[in-house]
């Protein structure tokens, strides 16, 4: 019960005139079955009615709604934006990179569509999370530098994050405007040598699993 609720509906009884109010409560009175004074004459305590408004307004008022922190299903996958196209919900393989500098069995990264982040911090400058981690080099950056796989053209390009030591793909260095990436295209950054192979996904409709049957004659 709201206590400044109540005390407002009896000041309101206290301040009205007639018969049944509070403003003249005569010497003889007689008590209602909850203590309240009252008058003789009265039929109904004023108390106890403004008692009761109060816990039914209270009693009706809606809960508020619960806030849910599970996910939906619209945000289990992020999607990713590229310029000029359209979104990727699943990010479809597209190549690797590969290194043997660091272990002699090599360390092999997938490459997806959209953008990849090469470097040895966890997450970008941006926030996003880095695709290819090698914490193995310290010469490498944070974020040292990106390949990009655009589906609408099929292209393939690598630039340089703004790196402390550079990128050089092929024995030339690059900066952040970048240059197409061609297949085994060698990669210094830092001093990791990466290898790329690329991985031409399936066209739209085929199963990535299952190649098209062919007939084969009797």
């Amino acid at each position: 019960m709201e206590e400044k609720s109540l005390w407002k509906k009896v000041a309101g009884l206290v301040s009205a005139k007639g018969p049944g109010t509070l403003r003249e409560l005569p010497a003889r009175t007689r008590r209602c079955p909850a203590g309240h004074p009252m008058a003789l004459d009265w039929t109904e305590c004023p108390y106890c009615k403004a008692e009761r408004s109060v816990d039914e307004a209270t009693r009706l008022r809606p809960a508020p709604a619960a806030v849910s922190h599970e996910p939906t299903d619209q945000s289990a996958i992020a999607p990713t934006r590229l310029h000029g196209e359209t979104l990727l919900a699943g990010r479809p393989l597209v190549g690797v990179v590969f290194t043997f500098t660091w272990k002699m069995t090599g360390q092999l990264f997938p490459v997806y569509a959209g953008r990849n982040h090469v470097g040895n911090a966890s997450t970008t400058p941006m926030g996003a999370p880095t695709d290819i981690l090698l914490t193995d080099d310290p010469t490498l950056s944070g974020t040292h530098f990106l390949i990009l796989y655009q589906p609408d053209t099929g292209q393939y390009r690598i630039a340089d994050s703004n790196s402390t030591n550079g990128t050089i793909v092929n024995g030339e260095a690059i900066d952040s405007q970048g240059r197409e990436l061609p297949d085994d295209a060698q990669i210094l950054a830092g001093k990791t040598l990466f290898i790329f192979r690329k991985i031409r996904p399936p066209p739209p409709g085929q199963s990535a699993g299952r190649a098209e049957a062919t007939s084969r004659p009797p």
